[in-house]
């Protein structure tokens, strides 16, 4: 192996003190090839799924290694699709395959290629169904770097949510079931020792079929210090949307970030879901920050459910510790909500029958009676079923069967009532 070989892999592992890192740096300036070499052998060790060599200190070199001359890179550059403060998004079409890609690139060669090499890398690392895939690392026709991922067609998940005085067209579950989605994809990434840092409902795209992505994972870090990603013990300064940010990205040092971040992060998505806007609001960090540390509770609107409500507080909480321990716990109390909506649903859909039934027990309509009252008991049983624990579904079945047994002795109906107790199986001791 070379000496500059062998130069570029410890540069690339981080074990290169400042002094050495400028005089490659003058080098680079200086050797062309050696840029080549240095571009090529990052490409080697993406491709190689990082068995050796990493990135995490290539933000300290200002982005200059990828400046190589430019090689086929069998991707063919279509409109623009999307616009960022670091980069733009076209359209592509990846020759060797015949499919359309997205392609991405940076604005500002000089400030922005690491990062955008770096959230390739990382992307690269976390291969999950929610996650869209890197499919590759190459070159455009000016040399610059340029990330092939898979291309999705669908909506931005911020332009389906409700805003003020606007309800959104789909339902609460359809978006709930968004946020399972994003919690599975954030398992993930915590499974692998990554926290996303920015999740927020413009970084959630939903493809046509409904499937969920969670997108822009360059904030993304790994709580390894020894880790050949993005670390979070190399990072310096506040990251994050500060409309969205937890407490603890709102501080200058970063050592208190965790998975809880993104627990926090996704709760004040929900919160954007329930209000219509985000938690926070304000042009400055310092202010934001203040309003953060003196907040007192969440204001949420009065038709929250109160299960799903007492979900985003707890998501929510100042102090890490008073959240969920995991985002799997957070995903859990969500799909119980779910469930538990399901459930009072059917309450509901009860509710209306056992006033059914009343109603046409007074107008000595004996037949409607009958038909509502199986009806009702019907609904409160799948209450029952999909909800065991739920209380109120098992007090009004009870309630009902009460009033049912009333009317048919009213009417002198004996076997009739006892058939209804025998139906429905929910005799208690005073009846």
């Amino acid at each position: 192996m070379s000496a500059d070989r062998q130069l570029l892999e410890r540069f690339l592992r981080g074990e290169l003190d400042a002094e050495a890192i400028d005089a490659l740096e003058r080098r680079l300036d200086e050797e062309p090839e050696l840029q080549r070499e240095l571009g090529a052998l990052a490409q080697e060790a993406y491709e190689a799924e990082l068995p050796d060599l990493g990135t995490t200190r290539m933000s300290l070199f200002q982005g200059r290694a990828f400046a190589a001359e430019p090689i086929a890179a069998g991707v063919e550059l279509r409109e623009v699709i999307g616009r960022g403060g670091m980069g733009v998004v076209h359209r592509g079409l990846q020759h060797s395959l015949g499919r359309t890609v997205a392609v991405k690139s940076v604005r500002d060669p000089e400030r922005h290629r690491a990062p955008l090499l770096q959230e390739a890398v990382l992307t690269g690392y976390l291969e999950h169904p929610n996650i869209a895939p890197v499919h590759e690392i190459t070159t455009g026709a000016d040399g610059q770097p340029l990330v092939v991922l898979k291309h999705i067609e669908g909506t931005v998940w911020s332009d389906t949510l409700p805003r003020p005085n606007q309800p959104s067209a789909m339902p609460l579950e359809w978006h709930l079931r968004v946020v399972l989605q994003i919690c599975q994809a954030l398992r993930f990434a915590h499974s692998r020792g990554v926290v996303h840092r920015d999740v927020k409902p413009s970084n959630v795209m939903i493809g046509e079929f409904d499937e969920v992505y969670l997108m822009d994972w360059g904030l993304g870090v790994c709580l390894d210090a020894g880790s050949r990603l993005p670390s979070l013990a190399d990072q310096r300064g506040i990251a994050g949307t500060p409309a969205f940010m937890a407490p603890e990205q709102l501080e200058e040092d970063p050592s208190g970030i965790g998975t809880h971040t993104d627990v926090y992060l996704v709760g004040a998505c929900l919160y954007h879901l329930a209000t219509g806007e985000p938690p926070q609001a304000g042009t400055k960090l310092a202010e934001i920050r203040e309003a953060v540390k003196a907040r007192r509770g969440l204001s949420l609107p009065a038709e929250t459910p109160p299960e799903l409500a007492g979900i985003i507080e707890r998501a929510m909480a100042l102090a890490p510790t008073d959240r969920y321990a995991s985002i799997g716990d957070l995903r859990d109390a969500l799909e119980g909500f779910l469930e538990h909506r399901t459930s009072e649903t059917l309450v509901a859909r009860g509710d209306e029958r056992a006033e059914a039934m009343m109603e046409a027990h007074g107008a000595s309509d004996a037949e409607a009676a009958e038909r509502a009252f199986f009806d009702a008991a019907f609904n409160y049983r799948a209450a029952l079923d999909s909800w065991p624990n739920n209380e109120g579904a098992q007090q009004k079945l009870d309630a009902l069967v009460r009033a049912r047994v009333e009317q048919l002795i009213s009417l002198d109906a004996p076997l009739a009532a006892r058939r209804a107790l025998a139906i429905v199986e929910a005799a208690d001791s005073e009846l």
